[in-house]
C-alpha cells in the first residue's frame, strides 16, 4: 500500500463531527485503487502504524487519506495545511 498522508485538521474535523453527531455520511474511498462509495455513520477512529483509520458502523476500517469524497465533497477542497 502507499505510503500513508496525514490529513489536515480541517478534513479530521469534518470525520469527527460527523462522528460525534452520529450522522449517515457519503463516503467514498480508495480500497486497491479502485473506488468504493458507502452511506454509512463512522463509529470510531483509530492510529496503527502512524497511519490514522475511520471505523464504520460495519467494522470496515478506512484509512483516512484514502477517502476521496466525504458528503459529496472532494477531500482535496477540504485537506487543507
Amino acid at each position: 500500500m502507499k505510503k500513508y498522508i496525514p490529513v489536515s485538521c480541517a478534513l479530521y474535523d469534518e470525520f469527527e463531527n460527523a462522528a460525534v453527531k452520529k450522522q449517515e455520511c457519503e463516503i467514498v474511498y480508495l480500497e486497491e485503487d479502485q473506488e468504493k462509495s458507502v452511506k454509512t455513520r463512522i463509529s470510531n477512529f483509530k492510529s496503527f502504524e502512524r497511519q490514522e483509520f475511520m471505523i464504520l458502523e460495519d467494522g470496515t476500517n478506512v484509512r483516512l487519506d484514502r477517502v476521496v469524497s466525504f458528503n459529496g465533497n472532494p477531500t482535496k477542497r477540504i485537506n487543507c495545511y
